[in-house]
Formats: structure tokens, sequence, C-alpha cells
């Protein structure tokens, strides 16, 4: 900040690629990044930088988009420190609870100590932090700086469920992982009893869950569903995908309904094999090109693909592409613009829908595709989707699009009465993507899973006046309604009429 020089200090281009630019710099404090090919970059590389010292916090820019001056100066400031514990809903500590802290320039993640209490030295001056914390048993939240230093973790909701092998016999010993939607880390991982019965605790009503399961060389996969407090799982079983034909040091990716499965690298000419795979449709991708394939493995016998389905390297020109059709391009970038790598990616365009993996520069690119409007999405763990991008090949030029993926956070609070709250919410101008919810009966209500932003939320509940108002997520705090008695005039309940603000 005093304007020092700073030598020694790391630069290098974010993703840190082997190959990126990357440099140190000097007593003066500067350095010359050089690109890959070995010749200096000037002008610099456009993109995002990562710029680090001992002593000082992390900082990350993005730099040389636009013509500037030949030299950039960056100010790195002092670390500050952002202590806190985790309890639980008792008040007891919360031992090796997963913290996670992320804000516009920097990521963290510690475990908690023995008496629940955890630390981080390093984080930038300047910037709101938000923590997202994960304990077993525990449902996953977000917290704000304003939530420091106590963070409390509440129980949740709890699932049962039973598996049976392919006989309809009670399955002992099977492993079962509970896959969560937008959360951060492992799945969780539990083992059914001599009865085949499991249960999974610490987990939210308003997400959504999928479970896998394995034991007796059989499995079976329960997709992406609402949460449920009892399921029962039937295994049936296991199969092979054999690639055909796949060429030395291509890596592919296999995945079953965005849960990962498993990576495979070329070797030489031949095949490359994935065992022991629950029967079921995947989507099947190649790394360096993001070209997918959807095939399906049957139930105890082997499925074979070639690979020279994955051998398209980019769409073909417009001029070539059959009459009617269209190519697009996705990028897929975080909150602050940082590439996505390997986001599963989706588009739909009239009848059509095709499913492609994001390379290491969070793209991927459609051919092909019916020359109508389509509508993109796009996924990652740990991650939403922002909204959904609508492209229009009447309207919309350089048939390219981006997908904005952010770390979620939630809406949480209460109406300060005893009554079951109904909430609709929606992003600011984004009506038709309204969402509704039902808090619980003493007038509590907690919405995880969004994305950041301006919303229009209405409340309401039976007795009251309805309000709607305008909130700004993440919230700094809690968020503390008092809704009006309906008192039988000036207006009905539940007529929207009320404060508007934002918070």
């Amino acid at each position: 900040p005093s304007g020092a020089p700073i030598a020694g200090a790391t630069v290098s281009h974010v993703p840190l690629d082997p190959g990126g630019p990357r440099a140190r710099t000097d007593a003066q404090g500067r350095c010359e990044l050089t690109c890959p090919g070995g010749e200096a970059c000037r002008p610099l590389c456009p993109g995002v930088y990562r710029f680090e010292a001992p002593g000082y916090a992390t900082a990350v820019r993005g730099l040389g988009e636009q013509e500037g001056p030949d030299e950039e100066v960056v100010t790195l400031l002092a670390p500050r420190e952002l202590r806190g514990v985790v309890v639980s809903a008792a008040g007891g500590p919360l031992a090796n609870a997963q913290v996670s802290a992320e804000s516009e320039t920097w990521t963290a993640e510690v475990r908690t100590e023995a008496d629940g209490a955890f630390a981080f030295v390093d984080a930038p001056q300047g910037e709101p932090t938000v923590f997202s914390l994960r304990a077993a048993g525990h449902v996953a939240q977000v917290f704000s700086e304003a939530d420091l230093p106590e963070l409390v973790l509440g129980t949740g909701a709890s699932l049962s469920g039973r598996v049976l092998d392919s006989q309809g016999r009670p399955l002992s010993g099977a492993q079962v992982r509970v896959h969560l939607a937008n959360r951060l880390g492992d799945p969780q991982l539990l083992v059914s009893d001599a009865n085949g019965g499991f249960v999974a605790g610490g987990l939210a009503e308003d997400e959504d869950l999928a479970l896998e399961v394995r034991g007796g060389g059989e499995g079976a996969f329960a997709p992406w569903q609402p949460y449920t407090p009892e399921l029962e799982l039937r295994t049936a079983p296991l199969g092979t995908l054999v690639v055909e034909g796949c060429p030395p040091n291509v890596t592919l990716e296999l995945a079953q309904r965005d849960v990962a499965c498993g990576v495979a690298r070329g070797s030489g000419p031949g095949s490359v094999a994935f065992p022991d795979l629950i029967p079921g449709a995947y989507t099947l991708t190649r790394r360096d090109s993001g070209w997918a394939v959807v095939v399906e493995v049957p139930s105890g016998a082997m499925a074979r693909e070639p690979f020279a389905s994955l051998e398209t390297d980019a769409p073909p020109a417009p001029d070539l592409l059959p009459a009617g059709t269209q190519a697009l391009r996705v990028r897929v970038v975080d909150e602050r613009g940082a590439p996505v790598r390997w986001a599963q990616v989706s588009v739909t365009a009239g009848p059509v829908s095709a499913e492609r993996a994001a390379d290491d520069r969070g793209e991927c690119q459609f051919a092909e595709l019916p020359r109508t409007p389509a509508t993109v999405r796009a996924s990652a763990p740990g991650r939403v989707l922002v909204a959904p991008v609508t492209y229009d090949p009447a309207l919309d030029g350089g048939e390219q699009v981006t997908a904005v993926l952010a770390t979620p956070t939630e809406l949480r609070g209460s109406i300060g009465a005893a009554a079951r709250p109904l909430l609709r919410l929606w992003p600011a101008g984004r009506p038709e993507l309204e969402r509704s919810f039902e808090g619980t009966p003493d007038g509590r209500f907690r919405w995880g899973g969004l994305p950041p932003g301006t919303y229009e939320l209405a409340l309401s509940a039976d007795g009251y006046v309805a309000q709607e108002l305008t909130v700004k997520l993440p919230l700094a705090s809690e968020l503390t309604l008092s809704l009006e008695v309906w008192r039988g005039h000036d207006h009905e309940p539940g007529d929207g009429h009320g404060d508007e603000h934002e918070d």
C-alpha cells in the first residue's frame, strides 16, 4: 500500500496452466511474462492473473482485455484474519466441519478444530466473504461475515432407505452414496445394514439429491429428485463400457446424470474400458474437444462405442452446415468471469437436446442444431446456474453464448408470527422463473441453492397481509419481517400490498 516494490512475488495466469504465462518479480517489483512459445507477452495476453507474495493477501485481476499502458501496476495488501466457531443447534462444538470461504478474488478451505474453531489468516482486505459450511449429519449452509463469530448448523431432515438385490432380497453391506445438489465436498457415504436399510441425515427438504448404490457385484442409481423421507432401491448386475479405437493420450470422462463415474486415458492403439458400471444411460466426453455422446450400458453385459463418434474437433463452417441448422459455442464462467472447467452443458433447440462437457477453457460447441431459438443450461459441483440462457439465431449474432455458474447462497429469515409463510421468489425482471416455497409453522423460512443477485419476493401467510419486496443475495444477515394482521378492511389478505424495500 505504501508503493514500495515487492520482490519475489509470483505472477501466474488463471487457470494455472503448466504452459501458461508465469513469472517472478525482481528487486523493483517488476516482471515480464512469457507466453508458451517462449516470446514475451507484448501486449499482455488477455485473461485473469494471480499475484502472490509472502506476507500479503493474494490478488486476482483481469488484465489485458483492453489496450492500455505497457506496464500494469498491481497493489498487494496485507491480509486480514477471519475467525469463528461452528456449533450445533444444541450449542455443542462441531469438530472437523468443512469451512469454505470465498470473496471476489479469494477462496480457501479449512477444517474446524476439536472445539469447533476455525481461522483464515490470509483473507484480502475490503472484500466481503461468504462461508459455506458442511458437517456430517448437519445441513450445509452459507453464512456471511456478519454471522461471525458463531455459526450454527442445524441437523436438518433425514432419509431412510432400503436396498434390495436383483432377486428382491435385502442387500447388506452395500455402499450408498448420497449426492446433494449445490453442495461442496464429497457425497455422504453410508453402508446398508443386515436388512438392507440405511439412514442419511443432514438433508435439506428444498434440495435435490441423487443416490448411488453398489454391492455384491450389482448397483443402482436414483437420478436427481426432490427430497423424499423414504426410498427403496433395487440393484442390477453391473456392466462394462468399451470405447474402441481410442488413440493414445486422449482423455475420456464418463458421467451419469452429472455424477462423475470415471476418467480413462488412451495409452496406445486399441480400446479403453470403464468396468463395473451401474446399468443405465451415461455421457461419454472427450476432454480435449468437449464433444460428448450418450451411451447405454446394459445390465451384466458389455456396451461398445466407437471412438469415431467423438472425433469431431470443431463445428463445421456455417456455409457447410445442412440447411436449417446452426452451430453454437457455449462458454461457461463463474461470477468473476473465470472459466469453469469441465462443466456439463445442455442445449435444447426445438425437438433436439444435446449435452457436452466444457473443456479446460470452460468452452464447448454444438453443431447441426435446428435453426430455432435454443435454451442453454450448465451445471458443475458446488455451483448453481444464475439463469438459463436463450439464444435466438434470428436476433443474436456471433453464434456464441455465455452461461454463468455462481457459488450458491440462501435466503433465510422469519416473519415474526406463528404462521407457516408461503414464499414466491423470482430474479428481478424474470417473472417467468418464479419458484415457490413454504416455510415452517413457527414463521421461519430457509431457501438454499440460490444464485446471488437481486430478487423479487412475495410473502404471505394465513391471517396476515401479504408483502412484496426486493432482496439482494447474499444477505448480510437474516431477513426479519413483520406482517400486518389482516383486519378484514382496506385490503384482502394476500393481495400483495405491503412495504417494498431492498435489504
